[in-house]
């Protein structure tokens, strides 16, 4: 396994030099993908795709390999928690990337951000995390940034409190969206007018974000379920003035992630 983490950050960060060759798009994709593999393996201790004995339960470590992971967790995660937020940065335009870098945190030992006063890295971490959720409209890296936003707020760490505002403030933005989508579309409707391509647009994609966030969090607390409600019916009629069709997956599943996390609560 490869745990140079200096070393490839560096390949993806930095300019090259006179007498060096760039990578490509392609070549920083396979090594993005490389390097988050080695992460994963490196918290958990996982053997690579194919190889090691095949496993059909969980292989309990030894005590020497479970300290060997333990420390090689912690080395990628006092790299990654400082070099992480200029990846995000450089990389935010391109969702295939973006989909392996937001997992990375999943696999941090989120204590050190405490231990090692990292605090300021976190609160990079957190506003890059915002951003992608604001700008992306892939699914994929939607559901990958909502799982990490999950992970990060794990309510036995000790950086909760600050993860779980930054966890509130993304909610919030995918909800008013939303309704603000949402208000602008049934006022044209409501006046007899056709939404055009980007009020379309912005009903199908705000309510996207709604749906996926409501897979890792609870939104029940944003009063969201009326206006859901509301949109369900319009998404099955046969009328260009109604809901897009397109959106109707995504209220239904929005619904009923709903009703699963008000069932949780019971």
């Amino acid at each position: 396994m490869m745990k140079d983490w200096e070393c490839m950050t560096d390949l993806l960060l930095e300019e090259a030099g006179p007498d060096e060759e760039a990578l490509d798009n392609r070549q920083e994709s396979s090594l993005i993908e490389l390097m988050v593999c080695c992460v994963r393996q490196s918290s958990t201790g996982e053997p690579p795709v194919g190889r090691g004995a095949s496993r059909k339960h969980h292989q309990v470590l030894s005590k020497e390999q479970a300290k060997t992971v333990s420390d090689d967790r912690a080395k990628m995660t006092t790299h990654f928690m400082v070099t992480l937020p200029a990846l995000l940065d450089k990389f935010g335009a391109d969702p295939e990337k973006l989909t392996n870098l937001v997992a990375i945190p999943q696999y941090f030992d989120l204590e050190l951000y405490t231990t090692q006063r990292q605090e300021g890295n976190l609160s990079l971490l957190l506003g890059k995390l915002r951003e992608v959720v604001k700008v992306q409209t892939e699914a994929e890296v939607l559901e990958t940034c909502g799982r990490t936003l999950e992970l990060l707020c794990g309510e036995q760490h000790a950086v909760y409190t600050r993860c779980n505002v930054a966890r509130a403030t993304v909610t919030d933005m995918c909800v008013n969206r939303y309704k603000e989508a949402m208000d602008d579309y049934r006022s044209l409707v409501e006046g007899g007018e056709t939404p055009d391509a980007d009020e379309v647009f912005s009903v199908i994609n705000s309510l996207r974000k709604v749906s996926i966030m409501y897979m890792c969090h609870n939104l029940n607390d944003t009063n969201i379920w009326d206006s859901l409600f509301e949109d369900l019916p319009k998404c099955v009629k046969q009328s260009e003035t109604q809901m897009p069709a397109q959106a109707l997956v995504y209220v239904v599943r929005a619904c009923f992630y709903s009703v699963l996390w008000s069932l949780h609560e019971l």
